[in-house]
């Protein structure tokens, strides 16, 4: 989950909404949302707000295990942070 940095490659702040685990979230889709989250907060950092990022991490979950497809801009966003997102 971690990869080569360890914690410290690790951005998540988990006292956000957006970094709960949802009652009915597996934890293999959990450990992979926030593995998302964490990309896009690297990437996005001070654009991006709290709401945003729970909305995305969502999509993100929707589209890597119940094959979701949202609109180009969304689905843009998910494959810059996940490159097996299909676009």
């Amino acid at each position: 989950l971690l990869g080569a940095g360890g914690m410290s490659d690790f951005a998540v702040d988990f006292t956000k909404s957006y970094a709960r685990r949802r009652p009915d979230e597996p934890r293999s889709h959990y450990s992979s949302r926030l593995k998302f989250i964490n990309a896009l907060l690297k990437g996005e950092a001070d654009k991006i707000t709290d709401e945003r990022i729970e909305v995305l991490s969502h999509c993100y979950s929707n589209v890597k295990y119940l094959s979701n497809v949202y609109g180009k801009e969304i689905m843009d966003m998910l494959h810059k942070y996940d490159p097996e997102i299909p676009m």
